[in-house]
């Protein structure tokens, strides 16, 4: 089995704080953390309407074009 569990990566960015998701937000240049922990955390972030589904393409694409 996969080391990468989304639906363990959605419950632990439901339970974190707006604070914790804009700083993990940030964090997403530096690479080290999972594919599927980013796409949590924006997905919680979407959720909360801390951002945008374009500003969330707009991240993610920018990640895409970094590696």
């Amino acid at each position: 089995m996969s080391m990468s569990d989304p639906m363990k990566f959605a419950s632990q960015a439901s339970e974190m704080s707006d604070r914790e998701i804009f700083d993990s937000i940030h964090a997403v240049d530096s690479g080290n953390n999972d594919r599927d922990f980013n796409t949590a955390i924006f997905d919680e972030a979407q959720l909360r309407g801390m951002l945008s589904a374009s500003e969330v393409g707009a991240i993610m694409a920018s990640d895409r074009s970094a590696h």
